[in-house]
């Protein structure tokens, strides 16, 4: 069976601890979504050998988006504008990636009669986890 583009959800975390609680701010009608990272060579005069140290997985993703409601968006852009990062789920429909993440782009469109769509790209800013859809 295909992935559907239009499967993705955007979920925030409410910071609480130890459990965080995640609300859709977001749904997605189209989606690209990145998963890359290099490795640090880590080789001194030493070591005859190459040793390379593991990076943090670097992950983004890059959507067209229906935000719930205009408190979301007034909220992203305040993140945004003050560079702030939020605990973050992003579900593709095949997988959750979860983590501290950060805005980098929002761009808005609409026309007169049909609903008003967001581009909103968003960048892992540290360790994410991946859990696969059951």
């Amino acid at each position: 069976m295909a992935i559907r583009g239009s499967k993705i959800v955007v979920k925030q975390g409410d910071g609480a601890s130890p459990v965080e609680a995640f609300t859709a701010i977001a749904g997605g009608r189209t989606t690209n979504w990145t998963l890359g990272g290099s490795e640090a060579d880590t080789t001194d005069w030493s070591n005859t050998n190459t040793t390379y140290l593991d990076s943090i997985p670097d992950f983004g993703v890059t959507c067209e988006v229906v935000f719930k409601d205009k408190a979301v968006i007034n909220g992203l852009i305040a993140d945004r504008m003050a560079g702030t990062e939020r605990t973050l789920q992003v579900d593709l429909g095949f997988g959750v990636f979860e983590g501290p993440m950060i805005l980098t782009s929002l761009t808005g469109s609409g026309g007169m009669s049909d609903v008003a769509t967001s581009s909103v790209s968003i960048r892992a800013t540290g360790n994410v986890s991946y859990t696969p859809a059951a």
